[in-house]
């Protein structure tokens, strides 16, 4: 399922199924995607929240013309904290 948390800049995507998760967050990258390019300043952000849950942004900390996508990084049992709230970041052009 797709929320519009903020009219054509932010989507939250939720879904049980990993095959549905990817297509609803494929949608909602490509509808940011056309409103970074309609506004032409900012790029797109997707932040995976966990296994279920993506987050898709139109966010000026991504330059024009780029996805990034945050991945939080899950850590071994017995690592410290400060490593547990690491995130990978990957950036592709569009």
């Amino acid at each position: 399922m797709i929320s519009t948390i903020e009219a054509g800049q932010t989507f939250f995507i939720e879904a049980n199924d990993p095959r549905l998760l990817e297509e609803e967050l494929d949608t909602a990258v490509d509808t940011a995607i056309q409103q970074a390019m309609e506004a032409g300043r900012h790029g797109v952000l997707v932040t995976r929240n966990g296994n279920t849950t993506c987050t898709v942004t139109v966010n000026a900390r991504v330059p024009y013309g780029q996805m990034e996508e945050d991945a939080p990084v899950r850590p071994f049992p017995g690592t410290d904290l400060a490593r547990a709230q690491a995130v990978v970041r990957h950036r592709f052009p569009w």
